[in-house]
């Protein structure tokens, strides 16, 4: 079955799912059924089910034959590969870049952290934390490498679902997560590899160890 618009059903509901997976308004642990999908979105089960399938294949869903699907969160050593990935990738795009490629990074960065700032002082979180994997992404984009962009991009909505996963930012922690920012620009402004390295690092630690932390309290 295709839309009017020349998208398949199935394709409709495996956005539709995805989206709310990773925006955290499906929570992890909880049960999908066929049936309530396929009446919300008013479309028959066989599209639905081909959905849950390709879902289930990407890491999203764990699908229980006459039971419905579970939703997946990110485990625990999940999350751990998940930000030594981002390591990687991170540090590779920005390392070596020409005097002249860093000073235009830092203009891009700290136009990221007015924007962020200001997402703190509306209270807007959702913002914050786009914005924030903007700003990470924006590291690896700088070295102009579409390899290293496009594996980051995969793994994009993953990172996602690991904040939908933390414990909510609040404005103490967002200004934390600022200054962390600001640090990252001033090692990247100065060529400073040791310190761009150190302070990823840790940056990237202390989101593993908040995510750890959340979930252990959260069971």
């Amino acid at each position: 079955m295709v839309a009017n618009n020349g998208v398949s059903a199935s394709a409709r509901a495996y956005r539709h799912l995805r989206d709310r997976i990773v925006s955290g308004s499906i929570a992890a642990g909880e049960m999908l059924s066929e049936n309530d999908i396929a009446e919300s979105l008013a479309m028959s089960r066989t599209p639905v089910r081909l959905a849950l399938v390709q879902l289930q294949q990407e890491g999203w869903v764990r699908i229980y034959p006459k039971r419905g699907a579970l939703v997946r969160g990110l485990s625990e050593e999940e999350v751990r590969q998940l930000m030594q990935a981002r390591l990687v990738l991170e540090t590779g795009g920005v390392l070596d870049l020409s005097g002249k490629d860093r000073a235009e990074l830092v203009v891009t960065l700290n136009q990221m952290i007015g924007e962020q700032a200001a997402a703190v002082g509306e209270g807007d979180w959702e913002r914050f934390a786009k914005l924030s994997l903007d700003f990470h992404r924006a590291l690896v984009a700088a070295g102009d490498n579409t390899y290293l962009t496009g594996f980051y991009d995969q793994i994009r909505d993953r990172q996602a679902m690991m904040l939908h996963q933390s414990q909510p930012v609040n404005e103490p922690r967002a200004h934390e997560l600022i200054d962390e920012h600001r640090s990252l620009v001033a090692a990247v402004e100065r060529g400073d590899r040791e310190a761009l390295l150190e302070r990823l690092r840790i940056h990237l630690d202390d989101a593993y160890r908040g995510n750890t932390a959340h979930r252990r309290r959260s069971h």
